[in-house]
């Protein structure tokens, strides 16, 4: 999956959160990765500004969305 091709439905605050959130969905099948504007790294303190988005493909943004919730998250859009 390309940036391009996905959805954020959830942003932390930070990577390791992030990257629990991915492990949760990979686990329920969903494709995930993290989007995160820090500067490749050089800057760490810019992934504070936007935090570290979670995005997975459009076709399985919704069930990414209700998996999350049901599970407790803050989903970005879930009140739509």
């Amino acid at each position: 999956m390309s940036n391009e091709g996905g959805v954020v439905v959830h942003v932390e605050s930070d990577e390791a959160s992030a990257r629990i959130v991915i492990g949760f969905l990979e686990s329920q099948g969903i494709e995930a990765q993290i989007s995160e504007d820090d500067a490749g790294d050089q800057i760490p303190s810019l992934e504070s500004t936007g935090g570290v988005k979670v995005l997975v493909p459009a076709e399985d943004a919704d069930r990414a969305r209700r998996l999350l919730q049901e599970r407790g998250a803050e989903t970005e859009g879930g009140g739509e």
